[in-house]
């Protein structure tokens, strides 16, 4: 659209409801006339804003007088030049709680067609691959480990030997990944660390991790109810029946822990190593 228009363009998509978006309204040339955030029941649009625009460099003074007002900085900008639309027609999922990065990645996943492997990755003994894996620059993979796809894996990552990689998950850069270790439908951010034997399913990791050896991340409730999860110090239900955890950036989980499904382990904090014996800890 841009090529065509050599004007401002936002894109914009269909969604099964435009009440919490963004609603887009369009003239008979495609562009748009104004623009409401959640509008009333009665002023729903048919379009809402897709998150991806090519605007003039003029626009972040624009935004600056209206105090970083989205709405308000768009507003003026299609009143003095014009913004024209451009429909996306592919899949499209708005971001809004923790979750949704689960569902973006599988997203992604699913547009790809073939396995792509990086001359300098290193698969050593019997690694096998299935389906469209993507594996980057340097990384080393032990024997005995599987990896479904699609799946990706991180340049410069480690990945030990008989470790299970089941679909959608996504290994960053310069992670290590311990003997025995099982990850499902999970992201691992980079330069993070999982310890031998352990489970990460339907999870998000950040940056920095260090995940002790044994540890689960349960990813289910034993009645197969949806998962609760906490967002802003409130419970929500997710409406998953499959969900793990969410480990923010530089947090550290001691071994043999045990994590509930839907928890919330926020930035830099450090669980300590769970044991049973000794009952009391050495002084």
């Amino acid at each position: 659209s841009f090529n065509m228009a050599k004007e401002p363009v936002a894109s914009v998509c269909l969604t099964p409801s435009t009440k919490m978006f963004g609603n887009v309204y369009l003239d008979n040339e495609m562009k748009i006339t104004k623009i409401i955030e959640k509008p009333k029941k009665g002023d729903l649009g048919n379009y809402v804003l897709s998150g991806v625009f090519i605007l003039p460099s003029r626009f972040f003074s624009v935004l600056e007088k209206t105090k970083f007002n989205m709405e308000l900085a768009l507003g003026s900008l299609i009143k003095e030049i014009g913004l024209k639309a451009s429909i996306w027609e592919g899949e499209w999922i708005d971001i809004a709680y923790p979750w949704d990065i689960l569902i973006a990645n599988k997203i992604i996943m699913d547009s790809w067609g073939r396995a792509s492997i990086s001359k300098s990755a290193r698969l050593i003994g019997d690694v096998r691959i299935e389906g469209p894996v993507q594996i980057e620059d340097n990384v080393e993979i032990r024997s005995g480990t599987i990896i479904e796809g699609p799946s990706f894996i991180g340049a410069d990552s480690f990945i030990g030997n008989n470790v299970l990689i089941r679909k959608y998950t996504s290994v960053g850069k310069g992670c290590i990944i311990g003997y025995g270790v099982e990850l499902k439908n999970c992201i691992l951010s980079g330069n993070s660390r999982i310890g031998r034997l352990s489970f990460i399913g339907d999870s998000v990791i950040g940056n920095n991790v260090d995940i002790g050896s044994g540890i689960m991340t349960i990813n289910g409730n034993l009645d197969r109810s949806t998962v609760k999860s906490t967002v802003n110090k409130k419970s929500m239900d997710t409406n998953l029946n499959k969900l793990g955890a969410f480990v923010g950036d530089d947090a550290i989980i001691g071994s043999g822990n045990t994590i509930m499904a839907g928890a919330v382990i926020n930035s830099k904090v450090r669980i300590p190593h769970h044991y049973t014996y000794p009952k009391e800890k050495c002084k």
